[in-house]
């Protein structure tokens, strides 16, 4: 079995992972996008910032057609703090549990990118069919 090639041209330099809201991480007690970017980070040998981005406000896209999804922005800003590392120059890993259309990655990468990383590739699970 051969696996597809992932989305990331250079080998990364840190991991990070797509955020949850306070109130679903409450409900779910977890981000499995955390968990899974946790275990792929320490597989891989690179460090791990969970924390580089924050989800500001809940954008429940499940019920939404491809052209929504796309349009609603995802709430995801860049949490600047004394532990988030300098991207400038780096290459970030994001990893994802589900991509839909992967607008989320796409705004979560060119955020990044924003602040300095030169390359930004994602990993995800699963990939549901994209609505119509």
């Amino acid at each position: 079995m051969t696996m597809a090639a992932p989305m990331l041209i250079e080998e990364p330099d840190i991991v990070t992972c797509i955020p949850t809201t306070h109130q679903r991480r409450l409900i779910r007690g977890f981000n499995l996008s955390e968990e899974l970017a946790g275990h792929c980070a320490k597989y891989l040998g690179l460090p791990f910032y969970p924390q580089l981005l924050k989800k500001t406000r809940s954008a429940d896209k499940r019920r939404r057609s491809a052209r929504e999804r796309n349009e609603q922005p995802s709430g995801l800003t860049y949490r600047n703090t004394s532990s988030a590392p300098n991207l400038e120059g780096r290459r970030v890993l994001i990893i994802d549990d589900v991509m839909t259309t992967g607008s989320t990655l796409e705004e979560a990468a060119r955020i990044l990118k924003h602040h300095g990383a030169i390359s930004v590739g994602g990993w995800c699970l699963a990939r549901t069919p994209k609505p119509r």
